[in-house]
């Protein structure tokens, strides 16, 4: 859904050439980030590999790191990861 949503505004769309190019594509979608003096973030998502056939079924990810330093607040984010390389999305 927030690969969708992204997709249909221009400006923020992946470009096509760059979709056809990867062998897999991980999509984090609300990535929460909370900062005081010390911080962190964390999320779940989702990656599929592109085979011959098209998409393969959906592995999911959970991914989390830590910060210290002059810092306040909090915000979500999606990140979408294209895999290009051939070594991106072996097991």
């Amino acid at each position: 859904m927030a690969f969708d949503a992204m997709m249909q505004v221009p400006d923020k769309a992946i470009p096509r050439v760059l979709l056809s190019r990867a062998k897999a594509v991980a999509v984090f979608p609300r990535v929460i980030k909370v900062a005081a003096t010390v911080g962190g973030e964390g999320g779940r998502g989702v990656v599929s590999r592109h085979t011959d056939a098209g998409w393969a079924d959906p592995g999911f990810l959970r991914g989390g790191g830590g910060s210290v330093g002059p810092q306040i607040g909090a915000s979500s984010t999606d990140y979408f990861l294209l895999l290009i390389g051939e070594g991106g999305q072996d097991d």
